[in-house]
């Protein structure tokens, strides 16, 4: 009876309830009721002094990336002058499907762009988990698979920070939905991806691949010219931003996950349970470097499966980055990387491999000790 009233819509609704509920509870009793604290604004960041920020909840340090959407959000043009407190306005920019939606569904109006940004990332949680709940019955499996969504790193870091990565998470299961089963691109989902986070133009690569291998060459030059709006838009943010001085590649292959898992990572010697937290680092990078090695080993397998194709892209990526905090923050690299994790987990689920499936949970159970004092905080459980 249960797995009969399991449908994707369903699915939706329940990790929109889920995901909410994670949210009222940690607001109303980590932040006292107030809401603009997942945006994880810092101290030591910039304020706009508009109205629209007054009572702005403030955490200790530098803050969270979130901080730099909202302002996106409320001048995603940037015309606002609202760029200028951004970190790297050119680069974030870039992303500008989640804080254009939370424009428009707030109807431009500064006192609703707050709530509605809550509101599309919830949005996407909810298009996430039916598009994997498709996903799993198009696998003959359980909708209730859908609920794995969840699981994603990006997803419940999206929620407790307001970063924009659950976004391409959730447009990565409609690509997938589309690519292994409908076995046809999807072109207005292909120039929506690059968007969300510019890493998404690797899901555009793989289908191109696809198509190109399959001699499809129409369809490959259609799929290619999907990311001319992306395009456009990055032409856009170069006139109205300066560029940024971020290095993000260099150095030999794999050399900053490398290098993450030779350091020794800097912790309190206060935190508690500070052991435990190191080995679980270490099991999430050790997770990563399988993952890698699980994604090449996939596309010898298929070299033209479009699962595999995006795995190996995203592998191929996880070994060029090396940005130091990047691999030192473990919300950084599995944000960076959740795509590679997704893929492969779908993959797991279409061919009954569970071992495909292992690192992504393995980065998550990280992911979920990093979030312990959330928890602590609902539960009105101090530490220490």
């Amino acid at each position: 009876m249960i797995r009969k009233l399991a449908s994707p819509a369903v699915i939706a609704l329940l990790c929109g309830l889920m995901a909410f509920s994670w949210q009222f509870a940690t607001v109303h009793r980590n932040y006292g009721g107030n809401w603009s604290a997942l945006f994880c604004t810092g101290a030591n960041a910039p304020i706009p002094p508009d109205a629209e920020f007054a009572g702005t909840w403030v955490h200790d340090g530098e803050g969270y990336d979130g901080q730099y959407y909202r302002y996106l959000a409320h001048d995603f043009l940037l015309r606002r002058g609202f760029g200028s407190f951004v970190d790297a306005p050119r680069l974030r920019a870039r992303r500008m499907l989640v804080p254009t939606l939370a424009y428009a569904v707030g109807l431009g109006r500064s006192e609703l762009i707050d709530a509605a940004y809550y509101a599309v990332i919830l949005g996407f949680v909810c298009l996430g988990g039916y598009w994997a709940a498709c996903f799993a019955v198009n696998c003959h499996c359980s909708a209730f698979w859908g609920l794995g969504f969840l699981l994603v790193p990006c997803a419940p870091i999206s929620l407790d920070r307001m970063t924009v990565d659950v976004s391409l998470a959730a447009l990565c299961c409609g690509w997938a939905l589309q690519s292994v089963f409908a076995c046809r691109p999807y072109y207005t989902l292909l120039s929506v991806i690059p968007l969300a986070r510019e890493t998404g133009l690797l899901l555009s690569g793989a289908t191109v691949v696809q198509l190109g291998l399959q001699r499809k060459f129409r369809e490959a030059a259609l799929a290619a010219a999907s990311g001319v709006p992306f395009l456009l838009w990055v032409a856009y943010t170069a006139g109205m931003t300066m560029p940024g001085q971020s290095q993000w590649f260099g150095g030999w292959p794999a050399e900053g996950l490398v290098r993450r898992l030779l350091s020794t990572p800097v912790y309190p010697a206060t935190l508690p349970l500070r052991g435990i937290v190191v080995a679980l680092d270490i099991v999430a990078l050790l997770a990563v470097a399988a993952a890698i090695v699980l994604a090449l080993t996939l596309w010898v397998r298929d070299r033209s499966g479009a699962l595999a194709l995006a795995a190996l892209l995203f592998a191929l990526l996880a070994m060029g980055v090396s940005r130091a905090d990047v691999w030192n923050d473990p919300f950084g690299y599995s944000r960076v990387l959740s795509p590679l994790l997704l893929t492969l987990s779908l993959h797991a689920l279409n061919a009954r491999r569970v071992a495909y499936a292992l690192p992504m949970l393995a980065v998550t159970l990280r992911i979920g000790v990093q979030l312990a004092p959330q928890l602590l905080g609902i539960l009105n459980i101090h530490a220490g």
